[in-house]
């Protein structure tokens, strides 16, 4: 590059710089020359004149002895003296007569005053006047070429006044020789230019060639050894450049997948422990269930006669007999999940895949494992039998803020327009963990409805104060929710059409919101959508 730039600024002073120097040079010489022949001739003239005033043609009887001889001994050389093999001299007298012309003798005796050039100029004229003003002048004007009588060309003449003999010797130069001449220097300049450019272009391809290709075998020697699983490779390059740049991030790229794959061999490891643990937990459940429906149907034996301990008994046996048919579900859901984890695992660890795809499905198997912890969360609650509540004093604008702003990435994804419009943000007192796994259940049976390839969906959550309460809305424009589902929605393991969880959320989550001391509603309309309307208490202080 650094060549081509050297090329490029040299090409810049020689057509910029030195050529039109070069012209002006080239013209200030022939005038420069031009100046000294005439003068020669004025001096030669000057020596006749010295020769006639001191008489010097008694010793030499070969000089001039009048003026008349000296005039025409002086006209006889004139006429026959060239230089530059074709330039000449001709002679004007202080009238504008021709007295001379080598080229055209026609044209002596006849006045040249009144003569005009092509532009309409005087060109005799001013050489008359004005060498006569000041003993000599240049002057420039269009005249017929000295190769064709058709052609017209600029001339530049130079003329110099001999007053003696009142003759006004000129001689001029066509100024197309002067840039013939610099036409010959850009001929040249541009074959050395070009030569100096191919040559360097020959040059600098031979470098770029040697200085490319050692890397760049290096670097898909590199690609081979880590696409056959060789992570350890390294490529070295002895450069700081962009090779060396690239080798560097090749070599990051690769420690980058290498600690991928760890993680993710670490991953697979730890929820396969995990799904063991969960497993053993559900078994002994089991047992412990078995265990215990025995005897409670012992104790509900002898304390028949009591009537409470009897509706007790019968409430806890519909509760076992309810976490029965959790447990009978749970060993079918949870083996999507984990199924999906342990194939995205798979994926993840092949070596055919890219960086970004591969993050891609990490993110997959970190959904599913916060699905299985969310189910996790559901059993364990519903299989305690109460709820204690951690009451703490939270921003209901920052806690809705803080729940969306993750929830906000799954709604872009599916293409639904999310809309928050708090018109009640104070503060209020809440378990905030347990009212943001009600708000998320909300939004993610949302999500789900309306994940069926349609536009212009949209949730909207509202909060307004109404007295000594607040009221929360969750609305979406889905599908609406069933009709087979509308009266037992709040029921524990009431599901239709999902394809993970327990069963539990909207049981959980109206569970959560009466342990607040508050309400859960819904109002849905098939095609139109549906509503949830969370009512909680405010404190004493609002």
């Amino acid at each position: 590059m650094n060549g081509f730039l050297a090329i490029l600024l040299f090409s810049f002073v020689i057509f910029i710089k030195i050529i039109p120097l070069l012209e002006r040079e080239k013209h200030a010489e022939r005038q420069g020359r031009i100046k000294a022949v005439v003068n020669s001739v004025v001096s030669l003239m000057d020596y006749y004149e010295h020769v006639l005033r001191q008489k010097e043609w008694k010793t030499d009887s070969t000089l001039p002895q009048t003026i008349v001889e000296a005039k025409k001994l002086m006209i006889k050389q004139l006429r026959q003296m060239r230089y530059d093999k074709t330039e000449f001299f001709f002679v004007l007298d202080g009238n504008g007569n021709v007295v001379l012309h080598p080229l055209k003798p026609e044209l002596e005796g006849s006045n040249l005053l009144n003569i005009q050039d092509k532009n309409g100029e005087y060109p005799f004229k001013k050489i008359v006047m004005q060498s006569q003003r000041d003993f000599e002048t240049t002057v420039s004007y269009v005249w017929e070429s000295k190769y064709n009588s058709v052609i017209f060309e600029p001339q530049i003449v130079y003329a110099k006044y001999f007053w003696s003999w009142d003759w006004i010797v000129c001689s001029g130069v066509f100024t197309q020789d002067i840039e013939d001449s610099v036409k010959n220097v850009i001929y040249f300049a541009s074959f050395y230019v070009l030569l100096t450019s191919v040559t360097v272009s020959i040059m600098l391809l031979l470098f770029v060639y040697l200085y490319f290709k050692i890397p760049f075998i290096k670097l898909l020697q590199g690609m081979k050894e880590v696409k056959k699983g060789n992570l350890d490779h390294k490529v070295i390059l002895p450069f700081e450049d962009e090779l060396g740049y690239f080798a560097n991030q090749f070599n990051i790229m690769v420690e980058y997948r290498k600690e991928a794959e760890r993680k993710i061999n670490d991953f697979n490891l730890s929820l396969d422990k995990k799904v063991k643990e969960r497993t053993s937990e559900l078994q002994k459940l089991l047992s412990y269930n078995a265990n215990l429906m025995k005897a409670l149907e012992v104790k509900m034996i002898e304390t028949e006669r009591d009537k409470k301990e009897i509706e007790k008994l019968a409430e806890s046996r519909k509760k076992l007999s309810m976490i029965g048919q959790m447990v009978a579900g749970i060993v079918h859901d949870i083996k999507n999940p984990i199924a999906s984890v342990k194939a995205l695992s798979e994926m993840a660890n092949s070596s055919e895949i890219g960086r970004e795809m591969r993050m891609e499905y990490l993110e997959l198997i970190f959904r599913e494992a916060e699905r299985l912890n969310d189910m996790a969360y559901e059993i364990l609650d519903f299989s305690k039998g109460e709820l204690l509540l951690d009451l703490s004093d939270v921003s209901l604008k920052e806690f809705i803020d803080e729940i969306f702003t993750f929830l906000k990435i799954d709604f872009e994804h599916l293409g639904i327009n999310l809309l928050i419009d708090l018109h009640f943000d104070g503060v209020i007192s809440v378990d905030s963990n347990r009212l943001r796994r009600v708000i998320i259940n909300l939004a993610k049976n949302a999500m789900e409805v309306m994940n069926d390839g349609k536009t212009g969906y949209y949730f909207k959550v509202n909060s307004v104060r109404q007295d000594n309460q607040f009221i929360l809305s969750l609305a979406d424009n889905g599908p609406g929710i069933p009709i087979s589902l509308e009266e037992k929605i709040f029921e524990a393991f009431a599901t239709e059409g999902k394809i993970y969880g327990t069963g539990l959320g909207l049981f959980m989550s109206k569970w959560i919101i009466e342990a607040h001391k508050g309400e859960l509603k819904y109002k849905t309309k098939k095609g139109e959508g549906t509503t949830f309307s969370i009512f909680l208490p405010l404190n004493s202080g609002e």
